[in-house]
């Protein structure tokens, strides 16, 4: 998943869309080494034996980042989709 735009909806429905900048600041909220991960795989490509090079961790390291990335990412998509819709 790499993004290239700040305007590229994620979902279809226009209600219930997400732009980059909303992603990037649900990003901002995660643990620091995490949001490195993220970042690096999702974002600017980089494959996870390169990101445990830069970073100095191993590749079985940078993938449990990715992961915890993921579910904490999911998490807070389903708080804001709650809140979201609890103002309409």
């Amino acid at each position: 998943m790499i993004f290239e735009k700040e305007d590229t909806p994620i979902a279809a429905q226009p209600e219930e869309s997400l732009y980059f900048q909303d992603i990037l600041e649900l990003v901002d909220l995660l643990p620091n080494k995490t949001k490195q991960v993220f970042h690096k795989y999702a974002i600017e490509g980089y494959t996870h034996k390169d990101i445990g090079l830069e970073l100095e961790i191993s590749i079985g390291t940078s993938k449990w980042h990715l992961s915890e990335a993921r579910k904490k990412l999911q998490h807070l998509l389903s708080k804001r989709k709650i809140y979201n819709s609890n103002v309409r």
